[in-house]
């Protein structure tokens, strides 16, 4: 499977200095196809489709970055091709903000507008919450629809959200909040429960809601959900 990780800081951290980020991308062995690294502010990404140890660009990359909100992955390919466009993170503007986001599992079909530059479900699915309302409760509202494991990442660069399905842990220090797919330390890692979001802001978490609708209402939430937002 794929591999998330994400911090959101009081201060900015020098990312050559988390031995965290260094155990992540150790588990590009099982993560072979890709990496990718976003951050804030202003919003930057870089990527490239191949393994993380092989790269010449990810070291350099590893001794620039220095900030309070990063979001990045290491890719075992699934759906889509091993390519740039395929590869995580992905940066789309909406609602007047840069949003990035990553995604670990395999999502069904979903009918979208917006066009995306890959082949990936993951990137139909950040289409998919972005063409809904953008608050807290409209992209809890957006996910409880979507059909698959979605474990997912997504930042506007002031919060960073977690949505943890079927593995994603959270770290909460006296000056960072950490999100990765498997606990990368001996301290205390917490699972996010299956349909729970936690929403991050300058290094810590400041909300957490979670769907847990029975049958019946979520059928009736798909009868009378009212008509998403297109931009």
């Amino acid at each position: 499977m794929c591999e998330l990780f994400a911090y959101s800081a009081k201060k900015k951290i020098e990312l050559r200095s988390l031995p965290h980020f260094t155990r992540f991308l150790s588990h590009c062995r099982w993560n072979p196809d890709g990496w990718g690294i976003g951050w804030f502010a202003p919003a930057q990404l870089v990527k490239a489709p191949e393994k993380a140890t092989h790269s010449r660009l990810l070291p350099k990359v590893i001794n620039t970055i220095s900030t309070n909100l990063l979001i990045a992955h290491i890719r075992e390919a699934s759906v889509g091709k091993n390519t740039y466009n395929n590869t995580h993170p992905f940066i789309r503007m909406s609602g007047r903000k840069t949003w990035l986001f990553a995604h670990n599992g395999t999502v069904g079909p979903l009918k979208i507008h917006l066009q995306p530059l890959g082949e990936t479900d993951s990137e139909r699915l950040f289409c998919y919450l972005l063409e809904g309302s953008t608050t807290p409760k409209g992209i809890m509202h957006q996910a409880s629809f979507v059909k698959g494991k979605k474990n997912f990442l997504l930042s506007d660069g002031e919060y960073l959200y977690a949505y943890g399905d079927t593995s994603l842990y959270y770290l909460q220090t006296p000056n960072y909040v950490m999100i990765a797919t498997v606990p990368l330390s001996k301290e205390k890692w917490v699972a996010l429960r299956n349909g729970q979001m936690v929403r991050c802001r300058q290094g810590r978490i400041i909300d957490s809601r979670e769907y847990t609708a029975g049958k019946k209402e979520l059928v009736r939430r798909m009868l009378f959900t009212p008509l998403r937002i297109f931009r």
